[in-house]
């Protein structure tokens, strides 16, 4: 297993980018987030640093003052720190996942409260002070003083929204709205004037006279004035809203606040201001001696009036808050909730691990404990499909718009299904069936160089994201001429949507067509089941599919007429029951099409070529279709009849024309759908590269400079390349490692072990460089056996009778047995010694000991089918034991009843091969895809007469090596004699 563990090298094309949009006055008013990785972990601004498993990808978003007004995060599985508070203060917040997650032991809690708010702090000083007195002026009162601060309004609550299949853990939302602020306290009075001190002379005499009470009044202080009015309460806030699509059963999992902020309490009024100073004047009266004069005191001001309280906030209007839990219906739901960009990334990803696992791994292999890595792919790939479910083609009058966006999902339903395909058919991408290794070739020891290569451009690509803002006329046109990408995004969008109505116009067409073409085809259906009684008890297979073949090949005038229709009939309402590949498997009826056609001729010619036909029909073989062989007898008469009954130069070949003229019309069709449909996927990913180009340039604040947001695009362009170089490296790895696990039997969990890190960023050059290093030490360690232990030919008989005794009473009473034949049970009877090793089938006879034909002649043979199941056992030659996942054998084997006279058949004459790219093999290795250990069942011909069987026995004619090294086989071919096997314990 490889040493190096990979770490995400930030590649444009891992698996999270970021979305950033301004308003139009350059503020940031929305970010989106599409993380496609399978699990990811958000982390908030303080969450600190992740030391967690390293297949769970941190991913670090703007959260507190710096975040958006909103924000929205797509993701598969998303994780949230235990502990940690995700701040979105009266925020929007919308998570769209397949599921959430809780990392570790505690609550998340996500705080989208409202703040409180806040009065001013602003000092109110007193009021001014009332005027001063004068001999002429009394003092003036203080003013009032001022009104308090109006408490702050609190903030609304922020907006919650989350749709999950999936929920773990507990989660606090805190949705709190703001409470208001007391007012602030009145403002104090002025003060009073004060009293005037006075030099004026008041002197009583008999023609005078001045109250001392009046005097006092004019000089007296003036009253303060009344304290200023208190500030009113702030308004409370409204809680926010809570919409969740969750299960039923995970709405427990939620603790919501939603309380509304509370209203803000009334000031208090202001303080009175301080009464004015009272003022002194002089008062005398006359005497014999003069006047004489006293100063006198005047009164003092009083102080003013408290001032009065201001009014209360107001509650909040809580009638349009929000708190939903809506049930979860994947049909419903799933199918919008994602954007189709998104998903896109999801299955391209997928494509990248399934290109991995069907290297690494033998998905053809079933087992009732499957492998992890497999187990989350299959269920992230039915999470897409459910995403993406399939639908009906918009009408024509569909918004230009929106039928883009319809036929976006559609390609990436596509893209999903393609990928589903290759599963179930058990292929890999390429299209090679995972369940053989006979298409395995690789330039193994070619690639080291490109590595080397690679690693140059690695290297440019690390240096690029140090680079500062500084460019050299190079990078500067490439950044132009990568701007200048993005300047076509808006052309593309047109181009699409006038690419997807043609896309749309050549379906309705092919539609009709296709109903004209399903109309002849039924008519020509009905010609043929005319002649169904002229079959019957001929051929013991039945069904529709026996009228078809026979029919086609005797009124078709040449393959072109087929060669037109073949569309139509695959897709018309034909019953091909009965006819299986030599696999077993249901045959397609593109294939049997495609065999028939190739006959042509007039009558003699065609019974002729018939009669091959169904020969080579009974071979067998990989693709053979299963056909009981015809009597010659009855061959003749069969044709005779059916060619009569269908009137073969009659109505019938009319029919088929008429169908071939229909059928070129509908290809035609569908050849310019296909073209329409290849230039629609080509603008789509011209539009996509310049859509990530553009948001390269939204990424640069509008503070940097223009050179800087251009190196933005320089990094991108060091980026792809890397990119491209490095992905097209990791296809011809996991092709090698097929081909090396295949050929040694080498498990690479090494390369498995890529897809814990969900994410081809995360393999780097010197990955592939570890990886090839540990292919190359299997093939070294392969060929250093390979060369001291050659292949060696060689056969050994089974007497089947004596190890498995009912095999016998199962012949005569049901035509047939079945045995489960181990390596163990083989040694044990001493039919093949221990000492051979990766031992491979390459031929089988079955000899039944007194059978007879029913009609004893010089040519009668013993006939039967042999067949085996889909799996072999295989010990290679360091003793590990093997389970070898092949097709289906079919066997049809007969000899001479007279003499046992037979030719063995290869079970598999093209067996698979590598041709290992290095100059130092001069041949290439084979391998023969099965071994003899395996579930074996004969079946019997009717026309043999078993009554009086008395033994089976098996010889298999086998490729083998020796733990005692090379073994001298007797000239001829023939094997070992009984005295040699007996002394070397080999064979018996």
């Amino acid at each position: 297993m490889s040493s190096r563990i990979p770490a995400p090298d930030g590649t444009v094309d891992d698996l999270h980018y970021s979305i950033v949009k301004n308003s139009d006055d350059g503020k940031l008013f929305h970010t989106q987030h599409y993380i496609a990785y399978r699990e990811a972990i958000i982390l908030s601004t303080a969450s600190g640093t992740y030391d967690g498993p390293q297949h769970i990808i941190p991913i670090l978003i703007t959260d507190g003052d710096g975040a958006a007004p909103c924000t929205t995060i797509y993701g598969e599985n998303l994780y949230f720190k235990a502990g940690a508070t995700y701040s979105f203060k009266a925020r929007m917040l919308k998570i769209t996942a397949k599921s959430i997650n809780v990392f570790g032991e505690g609550i998340v809690t996500f705080d989208l409260h409202g703040d409180d708010g806040q009065t001013s702090t602003d000092a109110i000083g007193p009021a001014a002070s009332g005027t001063d007195g004068t001999d002429n002026n009394e003092s003036a009162t203080g003013s009032q003083g001022s009104v308090g601060h109006t408490g702050g309004n609190g903030t609304a609550g922020g907006s919650f929204l989350l749709l999950a299949s999936s929920v773990i853990g507990t989660f606090n939302v805190n949705l709190k709205g703001g409470s208001g602020s007391a007012g602030s306290k009145g403002g104090t009075g002025g003060q009073g004037g004060n009293g005037c001190y006075s030099k004026e002379h008041y002197t009583n005499t008999m023609f005078s006279h001045y109250k001392l009470e009046d005097l006092r009044s004019k000089y007296r202080g003036a009253d303060g004035g009344n304290g200023g009015t208190g500030g009113n309460g702030g308004d409370g806030a409204v809680g926010g809203n809570f919409e969740a699509t969750i299960l039923n059963d995970c709405q427990k999992l939620f603790e919501v606040c939603q309380d509304d902020g509370s209203p803000g309490g009334s000031g208090e009024g202001g303080d009175g201001g301080a009464g004015g100073k009272a003022g002194e004047f002089l008062l005398g009266h006359t005497s014999y001696s003069g006047a004489i004069y006293h100063r006198k005191v005047a009164n003092q001001g009083g102080a003013g009036g408290k001032g009065s309280a201001g009014s209360s906030g107001k509650a909040p209007d809580s009638s349009q808050k929000k708190k939903i839990f809506t049930d979860l219906v994947p049909g419903s739901h799933l199918p919008t909730a994602f954007p189709p960009d998104f998903l896109q990334m999801v299955c391209d990803r997928l494509r990248f691990e399934y290109h991995i696992l069907s290297a690494a791994t033998d998905l053809s292999k079933t087992s009732t404990s499957p492998d992890a890595r497999a187990t989350k792919f299959l269920d992230t790939l039915n999470f897409l499909l459910q995403t993406c479910p399939a639908a009906s083609p918009a009408p024509p009058d569909v918004n230009p718009g929106e039928g883009t966006i319809a036929t976006l999902r559609s390609n990436l339903r596509q893209s999903i299904l393609d990928v589903k395909y290759c599963i179930n058919l058990r292929i890999d991408i390429w299209g090679r069936r995972l369940n053989s290794i006979d298409t395995l070739f690789f330039p193994f020891y070619g690639i080291k160089e490109k590595l080397e290569e690679t690693r140059h451009i690695e290297d440019a690509y690390l240096e690029s994201k140090k680079l500062s803002g500084e460019l050299n006329q190079e990078r500067f046109n490439k950044a132009n001429e990568f701007a200048g990408l993005v300047q076509s995004e808006k052309a593309l969008d047109s181009k699409i949507s006038e690419a997807a109505l043609a896309c749309q116009q050549l379906v309705e067409e092919i539609n009709q067509t296709k109903s004209i073409l399903e109309y002849k085809a039924h008519d020509i259906e009905g010609q043929l089941r005319k002649a169904e009684s002229a079959v019957q008890g001929h051929v013991e297979w039945s069904g529709f599919g026996t009228l078809l073949a026979i029919g086609t090949v005797a009124v078709a005038p040449e393959a072109a007429v087929f060669e037109g229709a073949l569309t139509v009939l695959e897709g018309a309402d034909l019953d091909f029951n009965g006819i299986t590949t030599g696999g077993g498997d249901n045959v397609k009826k593109s294939y049997v099409l495609r065999k028939i056609t190739n006959v042509r001729g007039d009558v003699a010619e065609i019974r002729d070529k018939m009669k091959d036909l169904f020969k080579s029909m009974g071979e067998g073989g990989s693709e053979g279709l299963e056909m009981i062989t015809v009597d010659k007898d009855k061959l003749t008469e069969l044709c005779d009849e059916y060619l009569e009954a269908i009137d073969a130069d009659g109505p019938l070949r009319v029919l088929f024309e008429d169908l071939q003229t229909q059928s070129e019309t509908f290809n035609n069709l569908v050849l310019s759908y296909n073209e329409k449909v290849v230039q629609l996927h080509k603008l789509i990913s011209d539009r996509n590269q310049a859509k990530l180009q553009q948001q390269v340039l939204q990424t640069a604040s509008s503070q940097e400079d223009e050179d800087y947001r251009k190196m933005h695009l320089l990094r991108y362009f060091y980026s792809s390349t890397y990119t491209k170089h490095k992905m097209a490296l990791i296809k011809q790895i996991a092709t090698a490692a097929a081909g090396v696990r295949a050929l040694t039997f080498t498990n690479p969990d090494y390369l498995a072990s890529w897809m814990n890190f969900a994410c081809f960023g995360a393999v780097t050059v010197d990955c592939l460089v570890e990886a090839w290093h540990v292919l190359r030490t299997s093939l070294e360690d392969y060929q250093l056996v390979e060369s001291m232990n050659k292949t060696q030919e060689t056969s050994f008989t089974a007497r089947i009778d004596a190890a498995y005794p009912f095999v016998v009473g199962n012949l005569k009473k049901n035509r047939s047995f079945i045995v489960d034949l181990f390596p163990k049970a083989a040694v044990d009877a001493h039919w093949i010694s221990s000492i051979w090793k990766d031992v491979r089938l390459q031929g089988l006879q079955v000899f039944l000991e007194g059978a007879k034909h029913r009609h004893p002649s010089d040519d009668a043979q013993i006939s039967m089918r042999i067949r085996s199941l889909d799996s072999f056992r295989v010990c290679d030659t360091i003793d590990r034991k093997h389970i070898v996942c092949c097709p289906e054998v079919i066997l049809p084997f007969s000899y001479l009843a007279k003499d046992r006279t037979v030719a063995c058949k290869p079970v598999n004459p093209s067996s698979a091969q590598f041709q290992l790219d290095d100059p130092k093999n001069t041949e290439p290795f084979r391998r023969c895809l099965i071994s003899p250990y395996t579930k074996w069942i004969v079946e019997v011909d009717e026309e043999v007469d078993v009554n009086d069987i008395a033994g089976v026995t098996m010889v298999f004619n086998i490729q083998g090596r020796s733990t005692q090294g090379k073994i001298n086989i007797m000239q001829g071919g023939q094997g070992f004699s009984d005295r040699v096997i007996e002394q070397i314990k080999v064979l018996v």
